[in-house]
């Protein structure tokens, strides 16, 4: 009985074998088996018979007769309906007489008659799926690409975490993020992580100032308060109050200096310099400003924060003189009296002489004007004390038939002929320069300032260098001057003053022209004629009384009428006054020109003007050192003469700035 049902598991087992490699249906389920006449129908497994997967019990109650030994009885199995069950199927299914796969079978997906539709057309697992074309990846019924899918990296499943994202099926942290604890964070601006990993702001003290720590550029800063916005070092400030903190981080105020508005500020009568509160109403060095300095050397004094000159002096050409008794600055610095005259009381007067036909004339010993303008005496008398006499009286000399006091004649000092540089004066028949002033050779120098004599007779400055406070020194040093050459020196100038570097170093202005701003003009009054091999500069001079200009440019005066007056060649001078005589004899306005204010002879140098017959300076200028300057703006000259505004500070509003 065994070996008849043996025969025949093994006989289904080939047949279903055979018909999954062969185009044949497994047919039906069901198998009829007759033996000996009689049918025993299959009957399925209960357990199976939900799937379709029957498992098929056949009881063979009969002998077989193989035909092959003749002691055996040979069965007549008739197969009336070849079908196909579950034993004859696997490891398939089958399914309505066939043999499938129920993981892969889109028409039996999971069971028998589980067809797959359009929207999930492809069979998995037993599972209805998408079909997914490459590069793409079904996972869990959806098509992903597991190069780059967080969900499914590299593999389905695979969850990239910590905010990491996909790249080439690898989780990884986005570009500029780092990996802390398994979260991608940013270095830069993680609060957690600032700079690098667990490195936490918010367990940092907070700075004096801050409200808060945020982390920027990898770096733990406080956020300030308004009132003090700014971070320096790890801390809020103000830098218009930080003392530490002055306008700048690390600018540090000393001494007792405070902060105010950005800078470091100083008591009343104090200045901030070199990182201390100094004096500056009375430092020298240091007045009414830092590093504003005054010329000691010249006698100017720091007195309530600006450079004077004390005792009644005025500062001309670097030092402080009395303008009311200096010849060569009388009553205004460049202002020098004629040959003749003293300065007295600030006015050129003639000296114990008297004026006659515009010119200072010692009537008490000029034999031409004995005693009085025009009393000759007879020839070969002398005047003496105004007398005309055959000989001096006591104590005078005859020095052409002059009799004077050699003690104190400038013309004939200590002897006859012996004349004094121009600007000194015979004291005890010995001449002298002015205050300041050195005698070198036959002329009176200011050795503050003269190149060929800086600081003592025949001491030269060389090439490039500058006469400066009686040194020479390179160049010219701050102050706004410039330096231009003169012979095998150089000068250092004022260009917006200087009449002979007016604007540019060598730009000389027209004779009798003054430099206004760096600009050659005449003075009113005065018009400009070129003269011939004058380039086109000219000279400035008064058509009302130049002989070569009367009137008009090139109207020169001939022999018969040789004076210009009042714009017309006339014979003699009305009303103005002649100065000179001869070919050299002028009709001058002694209240107006300048070559002859006040006195014939008496010129006004640089760029001063002849005023009501006073050497002076129009609106806004002041005369300074001889020169009309303006103090609101000129470095060397700041609110005051002789107040110089040491670089980088400049004048600005009679301010050094």
């Amino acid at each position: 009985m065994k070996t008849a049902r043996h025969f025949f598991l093994f006989a289904a087992f080939a047949l279903c074998i055979l018909a999954a490699m062969a185009p044949v249906g497994c047919g039906r389920t069901d198998l009829d088996v007759e033996l000996d006449g009689a049918v025993t129908q299959p009957t399925p497994d209960a357990a199976d018979a939900s799937t379709g997967d029957a498992t098929i019990d056949v009881t063979v109650e009969a002998s077989v007769d193989t035909g092959i030994r003749p002691d055996v009885t040979v069965l007549d199995v008739a197969v009336r309906d070849v079908g196909v069950d579950a034993l004859v199927c696997a490891p398939l299914s089958a399914c309505n007489g066939a043999c499938t796969n129920f993981n892969t079978d889109p028409k039996n997906c999971g069971r028998c008659g589980n067809a797959c539709t359009a929207a999930t057309p492809a069979c998995a697992n037993g599972a209805c799926v998408l079909a997914c074309a490459a590069p793409l990846t079904n996972c869990n019924n959806a098509c992903v690409n597991e190069e780059i899918d967080p969900a499914n990296c590299g593999r389905c499943g695979a969850l990239c975490t910590g905010g990491a994202v996909c790249t080439a099926g690898v989780c990884v942290c986005p570009p500029g993020e780092s990996l802390c604890n398994g979260q991608c964070v940013n270095l830069l601006s993680s609060l957690a992580n600032c700079g690098r990993c667990g490195d936490n702001c918010a367990a940092l003290p907070l700075p004096p100032g801050s409200t808060q720590l945020l982390c920027s550029n990898g770096t733990c800063s406080p956020t300030c308060a308004a009132a003090t916005p700014t971070i320096c070092n790890g801390g809020c400030v103000s830098l218009n109050t930080d003392k530490n903190n002055c306008g700048a981080c690390g600018n540090v105020c000393g001494g007792t200096s405070t902060c105010a508005n950005g800078a470091c500020a100083c008591p009343a009568g104090q200045a901030y310099c070199n990182g201390a509160c100094v004096p500056d109403q009375t430092d020298s060095n240091n007045c009414g400003g830092c590093g504003v300095t005054c010329n000691t050397a010249s006698g100017l004094t720091c007195v309530g924060g600006s450079c004077q000159c004390t005792g009644g002096t005025t500062q001309c050409a670097g030092l402080c003189l009395d303008l009311a008794t200096n010849n060569a600055n009388c009553g205004g610095c460049n202002a020098r009296c004629a040959a003749g005259t003293t300065c007295q009381a600030g006015v050129c007067q003639c000296q114990n002489g008297t004026r006659c036909n515009n010119v200072c004339i010692q009537t008490q010993s000029d034999p031409a004007n004995c005693g009085a303008c025009g009393n000759v005496c007879p020839a070969g008398d002398v005047c003496s004390n105004g007398v005309c006499s055959l000989s001096c009286g006591a104590g005078l000399t005859d020095c052409n038939n002059n009799c004077v006091d050699t003690t104190s004649n400038t013309l004939n000092c200590s002897a006859c002929g012996v004349q004094c540089p121009n600007g000194a004066t015979c004291n005890g028949g010995m001449c002298a320069c002015a205050a300041g002033d050195l005698l070198c050779g036959a002329t009176c120098v200011n050795p503050q300032n003269d190149n060929a004599n800086c600081g003592g007779c025949g001491m030269g400055c060389g090439r490039g260098t500058t006469c400066s406070d009686g040194a020479c020194v390179a160049g010219c040093g701050d102050g706004g001057l410039s330096s231009c050459p003169v012979g095998r020196g150089s000068v250092c100038v004022d260009l917006s003053t200087n009449n002979a570097n007016c604007g540019a170093c060598g730009t000389g202005c027209p004779g009798g022209g003054g430099c206004v701003n760096g600009l050659c003009a005449c003075p009113d009054g005065e018009t400009q004629c070129a003269a011939r091999g004058a380039r086109g500069i000219g000279t400035c001079v008064y058509l009302t009384s130049d002989n070569a200009n009367c009137g008009a440019c090139g109207t020169a005066c001939g022999a018969a009428s040789p004076l210009c007056s009042n714009g017309a060649c006339v014979i003699s001078c009305t009303p103005a006054s002649q100065c000179g005589v001869g070919r050299g004899a002028v009709c001058a306005d002694l209240t107006s020109n300048k070559l002859n204010c006040a006195f014939c002879g008496a010129a006004c140098g640089g760029n001063l003007l002849c005023e009501n017959g006073s050497c002076s300076c129009e609106a806004p200028f002041t005369n300074c050192a001889g020169t009309c300057t303006n103090l609101q703006t000129d470095n060397n000259n700041c609110g005051t003469c002789g107040t110089t505004c040491v670089s980088p500070s400049t004048c600005q509003g009679a301010t050094c700035r």
